[in-house]
């Protein structure tokens, strides 16, 4: 065993990632003495490759979005020391010292690790706000995984007393290489999924007369977040079209919950929509 890699368990959660599970688990081999991947059967073969690779591949049913199956992974992992990684996620030289130096020091239980968001072709550093930290390396046994509600696009909780310390990102030596939605055609691919779940899980706003109207804020606030405040109009085009393509998000978030309140306050299915279209056409029979 190599007397440099960590007692930790590297843990890879992928639903047909064999494009990117190459370079996630090489950039982690010589860190963590285990490499684990919790595979949702994928039909690509991603858990035939990162068996192929050495990691231990564990298969589970598929879910809709990553949260609900992290603490089920987690739990599965052979360290108490985790890294949670995407497949889209490659973790920099620097970055992985600077996790081996922490976790060696033993001054810390949960680290805040930085990382660096790529879109369309590209990264947009100050769109995306670079370094974002994320609290995913830690002490299973310091994290709230059996409380955790695996909320879209939240982070499991550290337990009181928990010693937490942050990573300082360097681009391009120290952080996490996120390459995410590469093309538009991707981008708007993985936020429909995201919008219909997010608009299940946020509470159901109002659309009655001005409080309906009032709610277009909403993403033209996410507009200006992206575009003025994190200063997205210095990264030229690509900063201004990821901007707008949040803006779309939040709209796509509230057109599915408008929907919602035309159907009981659930997604309709297409067949569900056009029922209720015929019934307003007057068409009946099958």
């Amino acid at each position: 065993m190599n007397a440099s890699k960590l007692p930790m368990t590297a843990l890879v959660i992928t639903w047909n990632e064999r494009h990117n599970i190459d370079a996630c688990l090489k950039a982690v081999r010589d860190l963590a003495e285990e490499i684990l991947v919790v595979d949702m059967r994928s039909p690509d073969g991603t858990g035939k490759r990162a068996r192929e690779l050495g990691a231990r591949v564990v298969d589970i049913d598929r879910v809709s979005f990553v949260e609900p199956a992290r603490p089920v992974a987690i739990r599965e992992a052979m360290h108490d020391w985790v890294l949670v990684l995407d497949a889209d996620e490659v973790v920099s030289p620097g970055l992985a010292d600077a996790i081996r130096r922490e976790v060696s020091s033993g001054e810390s239980d949960l680290l805040h690790i930085p990382r660096a968001n790529f879109a369309l072709s590209g990264f947009a550093p100050h769109e995306s706000e670079f370094p974002e930290y994320l609290p995913r390396c830690f002490r299973r046994s310091s994290m709230d995984v059996e409380g955790y509600a695996g909320i879209i696009h939240t982070n499991i909780a550290p337990l009181p007393g928990t010693r937490e310390r942050r990573i300082e990102g360097v681009w391009p030596d120290v952080c996490l290489v996120h390459l995410t939605n590469p093309t538009v055609t991707s981008f708007l691919g993985k936020i429909n999924g995201y919008t219909s779940t997010e608009a299940v899980q946020r509470p159901m706003p109002n659309f009655q007369g001005w409080r309906g109207v009032a709610l277009l804020r909403i993403p033209l606030r996410r507009f200006w977040v992206h575009w003025r405040h994190r200063r997205g109009s210095k990264d030229g085009w690509r900063g201004f079209w990821l901007s707008f393509l949040f803006l779309v998000y939040e709209a796509l978030v509230l057109m599915k919950q408008w929907e919602m309140s035309l159907h009981g306050g659930r997604l309709p299915s297409d067949e569900e929509a056009r029922e209720a279209m015929r019934k307003v056409a007057g068409i009946t029979g099958p």
